[in-house]
């Protein structure tokens, strides 16, 4: 039997029902329940992964819809900001640091990368 458990959201400021699901998933990793902690909301500017680890999820117990429908797995991120950069013709942008992204702004064009 699988337990599903549903919620609309989660961040980094987590509610109550947040510490409640993860009290429940403690209990349910003890006596070894085959659950799962779907989340509905679209995270656009987070990873999943990042907010879930941060309050006691496993990967594995976590299923955000959006990734349910495309195959995508929750898991932190691989690609980091010096990945990108490499891709990036040198010379050809300038960085704006922001409190939660890098914009990377191209010069004479009328466009940037949020990351």
């Amino acid at each position: 039997m699988r337990i599903f458990n549903l919620n609309r959201g989660i961040g980094w400021a987590s509610s109550g029902v947040e510490y409640a699901q993860i009290y429940r998933a403690r209990l349910l990793r003890m006596i070894q329940a085959d659950a799962k902690f779907i989340f509905t909301d679209l995270f656009t500017y987070e990873n999943i992964e990042h907010l879930t680890k941060a309050i006691g999820f496993q990967d594995e117990e976590v299923m955000w819809l959006y990734g349910f429908f495309t195959d995508f797995s929750v898991e932190p991120c691989s690609y980091t900001f010096r990945d990108l950069e490499k891709t990036l013709e040198e010379g050809s942008y300038r960085t704006e640091e922001h409190a939660d992204y890098i914009r990377y702004v191209f010069q004479g064009k009328d466009a940037y990368i949020n990351a």
